[in-house]
């Protein structure tokens, strides 16, 4: 069975376990820097009203790490596996807050992360294209 298309590329479903690994990198970058973040919080060098700003923050270099690598495995499609790239990590970081936060929904920022989320996979996927160059 020829798992290529006619242009000689690999499906976005071959991709997805590379992807995933990707993401679980770009989660660990995010979670080091939530934990400096709270440090910096909890010392009081940064005030607590930030907290929802520096969560969805800390989100962007995470996923723009799973973009960027994600996309330089892909071949032609980078925008869709940028795309992918974020909406999984955001469906990961969804699940972990239904786990472990449950009361957070109604007051958290999620729209910014979300937002954030999604686009730091598109520009990791962008700076691959750029870097093709």
């Amino acid at each position: 069975m020829n798992r290529e298309n006619s242009t000689g590329e690999r499906g976005i479903v071959f991709l997805l376990p590379a992807i995933g690994i990707y993401v679980a990198i770009g989660l660990i970058v995010t979670l080091v820097i939530a934990f400096v973040l709270s440090l910096l919080i909890s010392s009081g060098a940064v005030g607590e009203a930030l907290g929802n700003n520096l969560a969805a923050l800390c989100c962007v270099p995470g996923t723009y790490i799973a973009g960027l690598l994600s996309a330089k495995r892909a071949g032609r499609r980078l925008l869709p596996i940028g795309l992918t790239a974020g909406g999984l990590f955001l469906g990961i970081l969804l699940i972990i807050s239904a786990l472990f936060l449950p009361g957070l929904w109604p007051k958290s920022g999620f729209l910014w992360v979300a937002v954030s989320s999604v686009i730091g996979g598109v520009l990791g996927a962008l700076t691959t294209a750029g870097l093709r160059k």
